[in-house]
């Protein structure tokens, strides 16, 4: 399964910053996650992105699952390796190893890789 994403954002500062990793930070291995009656440990090998509308933030898995999650992207970023995720606007945060390609063009598209 591969899920597009939509940003208007200069894409070749974004490329420049993706191919030098920036930092190497540590940060967390697993986020919690609540779901129904329970606390779900969720590891950050297996998360492709964050993506935030409004009050709302989402965790988007490899394998296409979805789960909310009641952090800002401000402090989930804090927390995160920065050698493994990148800011890609105010809405994403983004897995390095799940963007399959990035096209540049007045609309461009991020295209992420899920399995």
């Amino acid at each position: 399964m591969q899920t597009a994403c939509f940003w208007r954002w200069p894409m070749l500062s974004t490329l420049t910053k993706i191919a030098r990793g920036t930092s190497c930070l540590s940060g967390k291995d697993k986020f919690l996650i609540p779901s129904k009656d329970k606390l779900l440990p969720i590891s950050t090998q297996d998360i492709s992105y964050f993506y935030t509308t409004d009050r709302n933030t989402q965790i988007g898995l490899r394998n296409g699952k979805t789960y909310c999650y009641a952090k800002t992207l401000e402090q989930i970023s804090s927390s995160l390796n920065a050698s493994d995720f990148y800011r890609a606007n105010k809405q994403f945060i983004v897995a390095r190893d799940s963007v399959k390609s990035i096209s540049t063009g007045l609309i461009a598209d991020c295209l992420l890789a899920s399995t």
